[in-house]
């Protein structure tokens, strides 16, 4: 069930900090010239197109979009983008796009493909696709296709397909650091508390590269029966970035995300007789 929610969000930079709830400064650098850039996509053909060109309808989510708002992970994204439907809520949303069976929206991390399905992390009925894929603050851009792409990806893109396209490891070092916090409108639900960081720079100049990216999310449990349980993710994003030359790189990825979920007699489990509590924790290691 959704429920409406009233957010605030704190956000500030490892060098420079802001504070406020929904208010948002923004500073601009005159500039002698600015020339509006193609927007290039690499999703729809599997080579670097313009998106006015692309043979399929396509959806660019940039960086600079991802900053305007305040999303608590890619879920709240792809919920404001036409076509895509984020069904369920807590632990067990799933992603469906133009009416399609979510099992039929394939995610691609940086196009390698992701088996959100099969390896879940929380264990429950529902995708919850987000426990696989990156932290906000490690995203470059996300690409999303609206339709069939089998002939490229294969039967599981028959509804379309989500590519997120994460950050280069940078020439210098640089952070962020975002906090935000989601009350429910009814005491009955339970409020939530998202944390990540991104930190990326080099470890030898021109040749290798670091990107780390944390992220902690918890969701109280609600307080009536047949509500979302408790839940508590943590995640590690980690990169290597080696340079062979100025055209081609190595790099060495290992991901991690462990989830804990609680339910409580009283709460989301009728005080009946026979009744307990139970608790469950998973993990999910990917190295590549």
């Amino acid at each position: 069930m959704n429920k409406p929610f009233l957010k605030t969000t704190l956000a500030f930079a490892v060098l420079t900090a802001m504070v406020g709830n929904t208010s948002a400064v923004e500073v601009v650098v005159p500039q002698a010239e600015a020339t509006k850039l193609q927007t290039i996509v690499v999703t729809a053909t599997g080579y670097e197109q313009d998106l006015a060109k692309a043979p399929a309808s396509i959806t660019v989510i940039d960086r600079e979009e991802l900053d305007k708002r305040e999303y608590n992970d890619i879920t709240d994204v792809l919920r404001n983008t036409p076509g895509v439907v984020v069904s369920g809520a807590g632990s067990a949303q799933t992603i469906s796009i133009r009416g399609m069976s979510s099992n039929y929206t394939l995610f691609l991390v940086d196009g390698k493909r992701q088996y959100g399905k099969d390896v879940n992390p929380n264990g429950n009925d529902g995708g919850f696709e987000k426990n696989i894929l990156p932290s906000l603050a490690a995203i470059e851009r996300i690409e999303i296709i609206r339709g069939p792409a089998s002939t490229l990806y294969g039967t599981d893109a028959m509804g379309g397909v989500v590519n997120i396209i994460t950050k280069k490891v940078s020439d210098e070092w640089s952070g962020h650091v975002e906090l935000g916090t989601t009350l429910q409108d009814s005491s009955r639900s339970g409020d939530i508390k998202n944390a990540s960081a991104y930190l990326a720079g080099p470890l030898i100049a021109d040749k290798l590269g670091l990107q780390l990216a944390v992220n902690k999310q918890e969701r109280n449990e609600d307080h009536y029966v047949g509500g979302f349980r408790g839940t508590e993710r943590e995640s590690l994003n980690s990169r290597l970035s080696y340079a062979i030359n100025d055209d081609h790189d190595v790099q060495v990825e290992a991901n991690f995300v462990q989830q804990e979920s609680t339910t409580s007699v009283g709460k989301t489990v009728a005080a009946v007789q026979g009744a307990a509590d139970s608790f469950s924790r998973n993990y999910r290691n990917v190295f590549q």
